[in-house]
Parts: C-alpha cells; structure tokens; sequence
C-alpha cells in the first residue's frame, strides 16, 4: 500500500497492491489506486510520485479492502500495514522484515530494496519503488525465500513479536551490536528507551549472558 502519510490516524491509502502466493508458488497481481478522501502531501508524493489527478474518481478503500483479504498477509513492516487495513483484514500477519532479521540477522540492512540485491531476488518489469505493487512483488519473493529457512507457522509467531535487533542504530554506542554494548548501557536502556523492539532486543541479549 501507499498512504498520504505515516500516521493511520490523519492519513490514508491511496493505493493497494497484492501478489498471491499459493503453495509456495507466486500467483496473480492486482493493484488499486483509491481515493483518500483528503489531500497527498508533497512529501508523500515525493515518495510514490501519485497524485490528486491520479486518484480522482478512483473508489474508496472500503469498495476494494474486501478483494484483498486474506487469512494470511505478509508486508515488510507489517504492523505499518496493520495499522492502516484494520485487524479484521487477515487472521495471521507475517512481518517479512522481522523474519529477514532472525534469518540474516548480521545484514546491514533489511530494507525491502537491499534484500532484494542482496539475495538476488526477481526485479518487476512494471513500476517504480514505493508504488504498491512493485514492493508488492519483491516482497512476495522474500516472503517465497524466507519460507526455504522457516515455516509459515514460525513465521507467523515471530511477527507477532517486537522486531529483534542485533545492532544499535542511535546514541553514543551507535553501530555496536548489541550483544558487545556495555552491560550497564544495556540496563539503562532497558530502563529509559520507549522503544520496544530495544526493550525486546536487550531483554534477549541479557538472558542469553
């Protein structure tokens, strides 16, 4: 999906996308644009590049959401997705992106874009980065990729969880795994940071000592 913003409660969609995968197969595609209802600021055309042109006349989310229910959906970033479609939209999510970070946990990145060169993975013949479907696709193909490392059900249980963390990406030990980070740095984000996938992330490397 692509939205007018980041924030579910003043923002919207303004374009769905989906790409099944059945049986470990990827199958048919389908993309919308919808009508928002309210403005695209720049900066979120500046991202997705869609405009109030493109989307006059379109039908609104409500019209499309049920085609694309689905009892399991998968997103990089899920909870982002969650937040937007409502949870009645799937029974089970699958986080793609906290799953990459316990597959490849020592990656630099796990942004859709560089796992999608990193492990070498299909590139859409139609689209541009950040419109729905053309991130619909690559992350059909992690998803496709991380079920060879893991089950669907594992997966599921995993992003139910906060993200796990290996390296610390803010503060004065920015850069540090967080296995090697101070002890006593450690306790004081466990007792400062708002964050839960630090809280989570810390919680495990402190039990494991």
């Amino acid at each position: 999906r692509s939205t007018t913003g980041l924030d579910p409660a003043i923002d919207a969609i303004v374009e769905i996308a989906k790409v099944d995968w059945v049986d470990g197969q990827i199958g048919a595609m389908r993309s919308d644009l919808v009508d928002p209802c309210r403005p695209i600021p720049s900066l979120a055309k500046a991202v997705h590049h869609i405009t109030e042109t493109d989307v006059a006349g379109k039908p609104k989310i409500d019209a499309v959401l049920p085609d694309y229910r689905a009892e399991i959906a998968a997103a990089h970033n899920a909870d982002f997705d969650r937040k937007f479609l409502g949870d009645g939209f799937a029974k089970h999510w699958v986080c793609t992106y906290k799953v990459s970070l316990r597959i490849w946990p020592d990656l630099p990145s796990h942004s859709n874009q560089f796992l999608r060169y990193e492990l070498g993975l299909p590139s859409p013949t139609e689209g541009l980065p950040h419109r729905a479907l053309y991130d619909a696709f690559i992350t059909a193909h992690l998803l496709a990729e991380e079920a060879k490392h893991m089950t669907v059900r594992e997966m599921v249980q995993i992003s139910r969880e906060p993200a796990l963390l290996t390296t610390l990406n803010f503060g004065k030990h920015r850069g540090t795994k967080i296995a090697d980070a101070p002890r006593d740095y450690l306790d004081w984000l466990l007792r400062n940071s708002e964050d839960e996938s630090i809280q989570f992330s810390v919680r495990k490397v402190l039990e494991s000592v």
